[in-house]
């Protein structure tokens, strides 16, 4: 088993290399693609008054309802604008022209896949939920509809937000998306197991050295000195695997009680209460290089909104959009949820602001919230490369961390070999995705 030291070099190391027409049937055919949480009544798709937008979205079971849940906050709000006399409601909530906006969420697998085929094929949806790591790739392709001139129009400020996740909707310059719900990702730990070995089960290691302790102190093995309870689990182990079971299940090796810490997200907490709600958890930041605890290390990431090129309804998928970057007002301590705080909150999740409503987090059901809210701060957050080849990247990661993990003791098998070795591998890859890209923009009539 390799030390934690040669295990946390590699996680940060490995992870940053690694219908044009308002018609009601065009809204109908293309929401029957997928699978709808909430769907319209016919009096909605019937309403020739309304536009109506089709909302492509990765999300299913709870994280889809929630999202549901935000598109019908949205829904109300432009059914309410209608009656108002509110400039500001109805410029928020109606369509230019003074129409409702109703947006029909369906949840596809693959989206991202099935967003560019529809850019490329001239039917796109009109907002589409993707992962910030494809914000360069349909950047570059000329598959998304920069979102600057909106956002000095109606806001949000990029001061509103978490840098780190401003920062994954930015590349080259220009605004390209806005983020939903964002993660970090720190260091779950049993404390059931941590008492069964001996320690404090209050108290998480804080530095790489504490790390490898516990681990030496967690791991147990079987008579033929095969793991049968891991210390540390920082990714899946080929002579683990077999009892490992899947994520979302009571298998999973942390909720099954066959791992005493793991690096996990927010979310983590969500399949813990549904798999195993009598576990004695805790979260805390992992340790920080050098033994700095003021200044762990933390991975962060982002889903994004955005709005696909060519798109039906663009004016009026930017009011949807900024609905979501929206929240009540956290100076008001009876402020109602609303937009991203709806999101976020039946998610399970903290939002990507720097501030947020009383009500939001007295509501909110994690118990160690404010870990994963501070970890978006710490000066050694890091974020996936802004690059459009970056998915090949990480699809080349596991394959030179199980060679860590199995030979990073021997020569030649270093972490610097083994990124080496992937660097050699890749970068004639990039070098050429580069040169395509750049004719790509030229052929466009774009600066490369």
């Amino acid at each position: 088993m390799k030390t934690p030291h040669l295990i946390a070099a590699a996680l940060v190391a490995l992870a940053l290399v690694a219908a044009v027409f308002d018609r009601a049937p065009n809204v109908e055919q293309t929401v029957r693609a997928g699978y709808q949480f909430h769907p319209a009544s016919a009096e909605d798709l019937r309403d020739a008054d309304a536009v109506h937008l089709t909302y492509w979205e990765k999300w299913n079971n709870f994280e889809g309802e929630a999202m549901q849940a935000c598109v019908d906050g949205f829904n109300a709000h432009s059914q309410k604008a209608l009656k108002s006399s509110d400039t500001e409601e109805r410029r928020r909530f109606l369509s230019p022209g003074g129409r409702r906006i109703f947006v029909h969420l369906l949840s596809t697998t693959q989206v991202n896949q099935k967003a560019k085929m529809a850019v490329s094929g001239g039917v796109p949806p009109d907002i589409a939920g993707l992962w910030s790591r494809d914000v360069p790739v349909f950047a570059n392709f000329n598959a998304a509809t920069p979102l600057d001139e909106w956002i000095k129009r109606d806001g949000p400020s990029p001061d509103e937000y978490q840098k780190c996740y401003w920062d994954m909707c930015v590349y080259e310059g220009r605004v390209w998306a806005l983020p939903t719900t964002p993660s970090t990702i720190a260091m779950y730990w049993n404390k059931d197991l941590f008492k069964n070995a001996g320690l404090d089960p209050e108290r998480p290691p804080k530095t790489l050295a504490e790390l490898d302790a516990y681990n030496e102190k967690l791991t147990q093995r079987d008579a033929n000195g095969r793991i049968a309870q891991m210390g540390f689990h920082p990714a899946e182990m080929r002579t683990f695997k077999g009892g490992l079971g899947t994520f979302d299940s009571p298998q999973n090796a942390f909720i099954a009680g066959k791992v005493g810490m793991v690096l996990q997200g927010v979310w983590m907490a969500n399949y813990i209460r549904m798999h195993n709600p009598s576990m004695r958890w805790g979260v805390a930041p992992f340790p920080g290089p050098g033994g700095d605890e003021a200044n762990p290390v933390t991975l962060a990431q982002a889903d994004v909104l955005l709005i696909p090129r060519g798109c039906p309804h663009p004016e009026e998928a930017w009011r949807f959009v900024r609905y979501v970057n929206s929240r009540g007002d956290p100076k008001d301590p009876n402020a109602p949820l609303d937009g991203m705080e709806i999101l976020c909150l039946k998610q399970g999740k903290h939002t990507p602001f720097k501030t947020t409503t009383k009500t939001f987090l007295d509501q909110h059901s994690h118990e160690a919230l404010k870990v994963f809210i501070d970890l978006g701060n710490t000066k050694n957050v890091y974020i996936e490369p802004m690059m459009p080849m970056w998915e090949e990247i990480r699809a080349a990661i596991p394959a030179s961390f199980e060679e860590l993990m199995s030979q990073g003791d021997q020569p030649g098998h270093s972490p610097g070999d083994i990124l080496k070795r992937l660097q050699n591998r890749l970068q004639p890859k990039l070098d050429a995705e580069w040169v395509r890209i750049d004719r790509a923009k030229s052929a466009e009539g774009l600066k490369p």
